[in-house]
């Protein structure tokens, strides 16, 4: 990713890929009548391509996200200093993932199972612990 931006929805999204999905739009949009004379402008909303919240001010100054690009060049860094082989390596690990049972890795169903059985412990326990479920609390008397 080159140039990130956040938007205000907190998606990333490179700079040109965002520029990409908007061109040829503006920002306002002119309604004109027949005879030529125009009625009003009207603004152009501009959604997020992700959850659909309006950007459009966003876009007309975006500020690229300087945190977030000074870690993709440390990956980026490290990615190079590591060598070409142990990157191969997890490239085909992570094809071999993607390409499994709809793309879940093999083990997640392991994991879930565990922490499905820690919940369950954890409630018999009454284990309060940050990793235990969350309990909902009413407040009315019914």
């Amino acid at each position: 990713m080159t140039q990130p931006l956040t938007t205000p929805c907190a998606h990333n999204f490179c700079k040109v890929c965002l520029e990409h999905v908007f061109a040829g739009q503006s920002f306002v949009r002119e309604r004109t009548r027949e005879g030529g004379r125009t009625l009003r402008t009207q603004k152009n909303i501009m959604n997020c391509p992700t959850c659909q919240f309006d950007i459009t001010e966003f876009l007309k100054n975006p500020q690229i996200n300087r945190d977030l690009m000074s870690c993709i060049e440390q990956l980026q860094l490290q990615l190079k200093t590591t060598g070409d082989d142990a990157t191969d390596d997890k490239l085909e690990e992570e094809v071999d993932i993607v390409e499994g049972d709809m793309g879940t890795p093999p083990n997640a169903c392991k994991r879930r199972k565990t922490l499905e059985q820690k919940g369950k412990m954890s409630e018999e326990k009454g284990d309060d612990s940050p990793s235990s479920p969350l309990q909902v609390v009413s407040d009315s008397d019914d």
